[in-house]
């Protein structure tokens, strides 16, 4: 007996209708996974909440300023003082405020660091070790001549140290100083763009 045409289209639909169904489903799981990952993704790399349940900006780095200074040349303290260095520096500030406080200072920072330079040896500016030394040195006092203080040790940081006592009625009680949080030097880095030793 054959077929009627009928049920053949019919066939044909249902069997088509079938496909359609099957790929609509495969796309509605992969919609499903891909926007979990998605979603995953983002649960994982936000940004903290902070206490009150606001969500945390992250910071924005300050930006650097690099400041170049004229370049130093110096004889140095070797015996017989016929060794020179040219020196020439960059140094990273904090602040755009910190520069403009470097520039009212520049002859005092430039007198420092020209006294520094001067009282090195040769042996010791053609080190790695010396270079790097000079380096601090001169975040050192430049930071200085910005109007940082470095942290030192007190002379009596032993009697600091030491917990000071206080009567209260006859007990006695205990209670530390209180420290600072020391503060940055405005003088981030120090870079040689040229150190040359003659």
């Amino acid at each position: 007996m054959a077929a009627k045409p009928e049920s053949k289209a019919a066939d044909a639909q249902a069997e088509g209708g079938k496909k359609r169904g099957k790929g609509l489903l495969l796309g509605l799981i992969a919609a499903i996974v891909l926007g979990g990952g998605g979603g995953a993704g983002w649960y994982f790399t936000r940004p903290a909440p902070k206490a009150d349940g606001e969500a945390a900006t992250p910071a924005k780095p300050a930006e650097a300023v690099f400041v170049n200074l004229e370049p130093f040349t110096v004889n140095l303290a070797d015996e017989g003082g016929e060794r020179l260095a040219q020196v020439a520096v960059v140094l990273e500030l904090g602040t755009k405020e910190s520069q403009l406080t470097l520039t009212k200072q520049l002859p005092v920072v430039r007198n420092s660091l020209l006294l520094l330079i001067s009282s090195q040896q040769s042996k010791t500016l053609l080190s790695l070790d010396g270079k790097l030394a000079l380096a601090d040195e001169i975040a050192i006092r430049t930071g200085t001549a910005l109007g940082w203080h470095p942290e030192e040790p007190e002379e009596d940081e032993a009697e600091e140290d030491k917990p000071q006592a206080k009567k209260v009625g006859s007990k006695r009680t205990v209670r530390k100083k209180p420290r600072r949080a020391p503060v940055p030097n405005p003088v981030v880095a120090v870079h040689f763009s040229q150190l040359l030793v003659q």
